[in-house]
């Protein structure tokens, strides 16, 4: 075996040859045999068995440490050297710290020099190549959520991650689910019964994101079945060089045209194989600012460059080589390892003659900028959606020399629609739904709301009930939401988040008995989403099963022990059967996961009084008041023991 491993590293290699022509003879994706179903993925390592050389230089890639275990190695931190993250709106503070070679974030709370809340959560994962950030992961029994600090490289700033600044932080309960992950590592395996759940981590993004899944390559080398590329292609496994030109740009893209994406009718995120074209998986649609086109999100790089008329007029070009990502990026080399030179001369395949081409003197360029093309006409610049960044901005143009424009937030920047990047007339039910998905994920402006009924209107509720019900849902139109779940009878199968949202509906209409039905069959088809667990037995307690209710929670506690909410409700449970000692633990363990949950700290307060424990009830009753005055329990529960006598 080990001689056929040696013979096979002489044939298969990868090419991503300047040769012009090249293009020109590109060969069909379909014609690639890995792209069938039945051929799996094999993992880096088997990859490297034949391709140590590229395996060695590729690991040292911003995909290659795309993500990995916190280890003191992933990390491009100095922790030691900064002071906590506060954030002034939750009154919170974050100190991560190495205990040996873990990582650990504790959050805290401070009140004069006491510290009145202590939270410390081990850390399992970093996601980022430390090019520009890492990011944190943690992992409860498989279930990934976001640990609430980052490192930003480029500033070596310590700060709350992406999305959790100007009162939005949502501490560790943002949840990592299936798309995050299939952009920032090879394809995990997932619990499609769950939200966040993960049964089996790659550890970074590997060949296989590239070149499709390698069984088949694997067995037909051992099997003796070489190719010779230097004359013939391998259809055995995709080279992206071999494709043509728009599907190799959607190899790229698949991850660098990060969004909005939807998913077309029937496919998910991990249906994509290199050789495909992006468009027939997913929509990916980009919001339209109408203050300028200098903004753009940290991932746009491909819907970047095909703005450029360095790519528009050269795809059609008699005699130039198309633009697109391989004409200056080799996926196979680290960008920090390639000379700047080598991007130089990307440009200097078509402007053969630079010197009649630009307006700036030779010399001056060669003063200024060391007669760097990338300089002037790709400069750095700050992002929308990440902060403490800059990125090059692959739109390529004549610029008017100003410096990059300010760090701004998305919220305060006027969202004028959705445009698509890989269609030009995206269906109406796709592009109804991307409307859906931008104000539920990103902001939930009214205008969207209207732009998804705009889409909406024409169609039928019964082909897409699904969108119907989520338009109504965002609505918050809860009677007419009921009126449509009771009249139409959808197409189809009704997925899990549609039962969901009816299920909410009726609860918020004190139609608890269908709401539980409906959270019922949510749960059937999601068996581990949590919230539909919460959910279902919150609707089964008001209800009156309580015996039911409390396999429901201790279900998600046996999954989740931090969650929140769950160990609440049960300890509400645990104090109606007089269970005071077991009702106060799990109060007292929610609120040591959150010390701003109302509801467990009015349900410790319970507990002083059930026990007679007045002055304690007394001093939580103005603390709870203290943080929020207009708390009608807690101020008529301190009302009743002030006026009970001693």
């Amino acid at each position: 075996m080990g001689v056929i491993l040696l013979a096979v590293a002489g044939f298969a290699r990868c090419d991503f040859s300047d040769d012009p022509q090249e293009s020109a003879t590109a060969i069909q994706g379909s014609e690639f045999r890995n792209l069938a179903d039945t051929v799996e993925y094999v993992g880096m390592e088997t990859c490297r068995k034949c391709h140590e050389n590229v395996y060695q230089s590729y690991i040292r890639t911003g995909m290659g440490q795309s993500f990995g275990e916190a280890t003191k190695d992933r990390s491009a931190a100095s922790f030691e050297d900064h002071e906590p993250v506060y954030d002034v709106h939750s009154d919170l503070y974050y100190k991560p710290w190495w205990q040996g070679d873990s990582l650990v974030v504790l959050e805290y709370r401070l009140e004069g020099k006491d510290t009145v809340h202590k939270r410390l959560q081990p850390v399992d994962f970093i996601i980022g190549s430390g090019h520009h950030t890492n990011s944190h992961i943690y992992s409860v029994n498989g279930y990934l959520y976001q640990a609430p600090f980052t490192w930003y490289v480029q500033e070596e700033q310590l700060d709350l991650p992406p999305g959790y600044e100007d009162g939005r932080n949502t501490r560790f309960s943002r949840e990592i689910g299936f798309e995050c992950m299939t952009c920032h590592n090879a394809y995990p395996k997932f619990d499609k019964g769950s939200e966040n759940r993960f049964t089996h981590m790659p550890d970074g993004i590997d060949c296989e994101r590239c070149h499709g899944p390698g069984s088949l390559h694997v067995q037909e080398k051992l099997e003796g079945k070489l190719v010779d590329i230097t004359n013939d292609t391998d259809f055995s496994i995709v080279n992206p060089a071999k494709l043509p030109l728009e599907l190799q740009t959607d190899v790229c893209q698949r991850c660098h045209l990060q969004g909005n994406a939807v998913l077309k009718e029937g496919k998910d995120f991990d249906d994509f194989r290199p050789g495909m074209k992006l468009s027939d998986v997913m929509e990916v649609f980009l919001p339209k600012y109408e203050e300028t086109e200098d903004r753009f999100i940290m991932a746009s790089h491909a819907d970047r460059m095909k703005m450029s008329p360095c790519f528009t007029e050269t795809q059609e070009h008699k005699t130039l080589r198309p633009l697109n990502c391989i004409s200056c990026h080799n996926p196979h080399v680290s960008v920090k390892g390639t000379k700047q030179q080598h991007f130089v001369n990307a440009c200097l395949t078509c402007h053969t003659e630079p010197d009649d081409e630009c307006e700036m003197p030779l010399q001056q360029r060669i003063v200024s900028n060391n007669n760097n093309c990338i300089s002037c006409h790709m400069p750095p610049s700050n992002t929308i959606d990440i902060p403490h960044v800059t990125i090059t901005d692959h739109f390529i143009r004549v610029r008017d020399g100003k410096d990059p424009l300010p760090s701004v937030s998305p919220s305060d920047l006027k969202v004028a629609g959705l445009r698509s990047t890989l269609s030009q007339n995206p269906d109406p039910a796709v592009t109804a739904r991307a409307y859906l998905f931008y104000y539920e994920k990103f902001e939930p402006r009214p205008f969207l709301l209207d732009s998804a009924f705009h889409y909406l209107s024409p169609l039928s509720k019964e082909r897409n009930y699904a969108l119907w019900i989520s338009f109504l849902y965002l609505k918050n139109e809860f009677r007419g939401l009921i009126e449509m779940a009771e009249e139409v009878r959808p197409a189809g199968v009704v997925s899990a988040l549609t039962h969901y949202q009816t299920g909410q509906a009726y609860q918020n209409s004190g139609i608890i008995d269908k709401a539980r039905n409906h959270y019922q069959e949510a749960v059937e088809k999601q068996p581990r989403n949590l919230d539909y667990r919460n959910k279902l037995g919150t609707t089964l307690l008001i209800l009156g099963d309580t015996a039911q209710a409390r396999k429901e929670f201790q279900f998600v506690l046996k999954e989740n022990p931090q969650m929140v909410i769950a160990a609440n409700n049960l300890g509400f449970i645990e104090l109606l059967a007089a269970n005071v000692n077991k009702a106060e633990q799990l109060f007292d363990r929610a609120v040591s996961l959150d010390p701003d949950y109302t509801t467990a700290r009015i349900n410790k307060l319970k507990v002083y009084i059930y026990r007679g424990q007045i002055e304690e009830a007394k001093r939580l009753a103005l603390q709870i008041l203290d943080k929020e005055p207009a708390n009608a329990e807690a101020r008529q529960l301190l009302q009743l023991i002030s006026n009970s006598p001693d």
